[in-house]
């Protein structure tokens, strides 16, 4: 017996989500000051997403304080 296409589009659809959500959470830590370098290239390497570009854009381009 094959697969019904609902349930293919269905679980293709929670892939989806799921991987907008992924991405979602991965760009917040990234941009967030409480996670650490480390930790932001950790993140980067684990998920496997198009986080790591940002992350060593942010890190080049990271304003200076001024003293």
């Amino acid at each position: 017996m094959s697969p019904s296409p609902n349930d293919f589009y269905s679980a293709m659809s929670q892939v989806a989500v799921s991987l907008l959500a992924l991405l979602f959470v991965s760009f917040q830590i990234a941009h967030s000051r409480w996670v650490g370098r480390p930790a932001r290239q950790y993140l980067a390497i684990q998920t496997s997403l198009p986080v790591s570009p940002v992350i060593a854009t942010m890190e080049i381009y990271k304003p200076r304080r001024r003293k």
